[in-house]
């Protein structure tokens, strides 16, 4: 649960390095919740693209597909 991941401040948690990271990828609450993360972001990209062209307004994409 979050709570349980942020509810001891006392000590920061152990870094994690490349390798580390890459190892954590097989654990699967670690491939859910960066699944989450990747939908929200591409969700996140759908609205800012969607209100910048309401509001005719380039985005930085629209810049680089020109």
């Amino acid at each position: 649960m979050l709570t349980a991941a942020v509810s001891d401040t006392s000590e920061p948690p152990d870094p994690v390095g490349p390798i580390g990271a890459t190892r954590k990828l097989t654990d699967p609450k670690v491939k859910g919740g960066l699944g989450f993360l990747l939908t929200l972001l591409e969700e996140l990209d759908d609205q800012i693209d969607t209100r910048a062209h309401q509001h005719d307004v380039d985005t930085e994409i629209d810049k680089q597909r020109t």
